[in-house]
C-alpha cells in the first residue's frame, strides 16, 4: 500500500490494513477502479488461495479448481495442470 501513488493511493485509504484479507481487498477496489487486472496472474492467485467451503461438494471444488488452473496457466499441459491441482488439494 505504501508504494501506490496518485489514484491507487487515494482508492486505497478506504480499506482497512489491519483486515485478514486486506491483500484481497486491494486488489478487488484497484480492479473496481482501474478495470480488468492481469487475467492469468489474478487466476493464479485465486488459486493459490482457494479453499473448499463447508457447503461446497468436492466436485464442485475440484470444478473450480480446474477452471482456476486452466486460467492460470492457460499455456500448460495437461500433466503440468494435474501436477498443480494434486499440490493444490
Amino acid at each position: 500500500m505504501l508504494a501506490l501513488e496518485g489514484a491507487a493511493g487515494e482508492i486505497l485509504k478506504d480499506v482497512e490494513d489491519s483486515s485478514p484479507s486486506v491483500y484481497n481487498d486491494i486488489w478487488s477496489q484497484l480492479a473496481r477502479r482501474f478495470g480488468m487486472t492481469d487475467g492469468p496472474r489474478e487466476a493464479m492467485r485465486r488459486f493459490d488461495n482457494r479453499r473448499q467451503q463447508d457447503s461446497e461438494s468436492v466436485q464442485e471444488y475440484e470444478l473450480s479448481l480446474r477452471v482456476l488452473n486452466r486460467d492460470a496457466w492457460p499455456t500448460a499441459t495437461a500433466a503440468q495442470r494435474d501436477s498443480a491441482l494434486k499440490l493444490q488439494v
